[in-house]
Order: C-alpha cells, then sequence, then structure tokens
C-alpha cells in the first residue's frame, strides 16, 4: 500500500502546480530505494537470489499454462 499512496502524492502534487517538486521527490525516493534495500539486508547474494524468480517473470513474461500456448 505504501506505493499507492506515494503516486496519490505525486499525483496530487502535480495536480496542484508542484511538479518541479514532484519530479525531485519522486527521484531521490527512486534513487534511495537500492541503498534502503542492500541496508536492509545483510547478504546480498541471498537477497539476489530470493528475487531471482521475480527478475525471470519480469523479463520474460508471465508463463502461462500448457494449454493455452499454440
Amino acid at each position: 500500500m505504501p506505493a499507492v499512496a506515494f503516486l496519490f502524492a505525486v499525483y496530487a502534487a502535480v495536480r496542484a502546480g508542484h511538479r518541479v517538486v514532484a519530479v525531485a521527490g519522486s527521484a531521490i525516493v527512486v534513487a534511495s530505494l537500492p541503498l534502503a534495500v542492500l541496508v536492509s539486508v545483510r547478504d546480498t547474494g541471498e537477497a539476489f537470489a530470493q528475487a531471482s524468480p521475480m527478475w525471470r517473470t519480469w523479463w520474460n513474461g508471465p508463463v502461462r499454462p500448457a494449454w493455452t500456448r499454440r
């Protein structure tokens, strides 16, 4: 749910005419996410191993059941 709150805050800032602030704030938040992950995880290799299936799904697209493929 924090992602929804973030999107709502950016939308509200842009609607209020604070585009520069919204873009700068968004850039700072997005740039700080990898740093937050590295700080919160003690074993970086384990974190990448846990994220590996997600990256494969993102890169290859969702896996469909065999009976739906042509």
